[in-house]
C-alpha cells in the first residue's frame, strides 16, 4: 500500500512541452468554431426533419434520414467533448464536476467510446450508400423497344414510311435525351455522396492513425501536443457534416432558402378553367 507521494512511480515526459500561449490559441479558436456550429448543426438538422416531415421527396430518402441519426451522434460527441473535457480543463463549473465527482468522469468515457463506436459504424453505412447508389443507376435503364420486322413495314403504304420514321426517330430522340439527362444528374449526385464520404473517411483515418501511431510510439510527442491534435480531429470530424450538406446538396439548401425568405419558390405553370355557359 503506498503511504508516500514520493513512492509513486514518476510519469516519463516524451517530448517537448506544449507551448501554453498556442493552445491558448488552437482552443479559442476551435471553441470559437465550435459555438458557431452547433447552432448551425440544430438549424440545418431541424429543417431537414422538418422537409421529412411535410413529404418532400428529394430529402426523405434514406440518406437523408441516415443524415438526421448521425446528427445526433454528431452533436452528442460535441456537447461531450466540451462539457466532460475541455470545460473541467478550463476551470469553468468546477463546483458542479467536483459535486459529481466519480459519476462523471465515468459518464464522460462512456459516452466519448460510444460516440466513435457509432463514428465508425456511420462509415461503413455511408459507403454502403455509394454502391447502392450505382447499382440502383446501372438497374433505372427503360426497356427499349424492338424493331419493326418487315413483313409489318411492308404493310404500310409506300408513301407513309419516311413519315413514320421521322416519328419514330423524333420519338427516340427525346425518350434518349431525357433519359441522358436522368443518368447524368444520378450521376452528379453519385460524385457528390462519394466526395461527402472520401472527406468523413479521410478525417476519420487520419484520427485513427493519429492515435495508432501514438499508442506504438511511431509519433513521439508529448500527451498535450497529442491531446490538443487528436481533440482539433475529432472536433472537425464531429462538426464538419452541417458544412457538407449546405455545399453538396442542392435541394436541401434551396429548400432551407425558401423556408426562411432568401429565395422564392418557383411556382408551376398554372392552368386556368375555362367556363362556357350555355342559354
Amino acid at each position: 500500500m503506498v503511504t508516500d507521494l514520493y513512492s509513486l512511480p514518476a510519469i516519463q515526459i516524451i517530448g517537448d512541452p506544449l507551448d501554453e500561449t498556442l493552445e491558448k490559441i488552437v482552443e479559442t479558436i476551435q471553441f470559437s468554431i465550435f459555438c458557431f456550429t452547433l447552432p448551425f448543426y440544430i438549424f440545418v438538422i431541424y429543417h431537414l426533419v422538418s422537409a421529412q416531415l411535410r413529404g418532400v421527396e428529394d430529402l426523405s430518402t434514406p440518406f437523408f434520414k441516415l443524415c438526421v441519426t448521425t446528427a445526433i451522434v454528431d452533436i452528442w460527441t460535441l456537447l461531450n467533448n466540451y462539457l466532460g473535457a475541455m470545460f473541467p480543463k478550463w476551470g469553468w463549473g468546477t463546483r458542479v464536476y467536483l459535486f459529481l465527482d466519480g459519476y462523471y468522469a465515468h459518464t464522460y468515457l462512456y459516452f466519448a467510446w460510444t460516440s466513435e463506436i457509432l463514428q465508425y459504424v456511420r462509415i461503413h453505412i455511408v459507403s454502403r450508400f455509394q454502391e447502392s447508389a450505382k447499382r440502383c443507376a446501372s438497374q433505372s435503364s427503360p426497356p427499349i423497344a424492338s424493331p419493326l420486322s418487315y413483313s409489318q413495314i411492308d404493310i404500310i403504304i409506300e408513301a407513309l414510311v419516311t413519315y413514320f420514321f421521322l416519328i419514330a426517330g423524333a420519338f427516340l430522340t427525346v425518350k434518349n435525351s431525357a433519359f441522358q439527362k436522368s443518368r447524368n444528374q444520378i450521376k452528379k449526385k453519385e460524385m457528390k455522396l462519394f466526395i461527402m464520404s472520401s472527406i468523413t473517411v479521410a478525417i476519420q483515418i487520419a484520427a485513427l492513425c493519429l492515435f495508432v501511431s501514438y499508442a506504438t510510439s511511431i509519433l513521439v510527442i508529448s500527451l498535450d501536443k497529442f491531446y490538443l491534435l487528436y481533440n482539433a480531429i475529432s472536433d472537425l470530424y464531429a462538426g464538419i457534416n452541417p458544412y457538407l450538406l449546405w455545399i453538396f446538396s442542392d435541394s436541401l439548401r434551396k429548400y432551407i432558402l425558401i423556408r426562411i425568405g432568401f429565395r422564392k419558390k418557383k411556382k408551376g405553370p398554372s392552368s386556368s378553367v375555362l367556363t362556357v355557359v350555355v342559354h
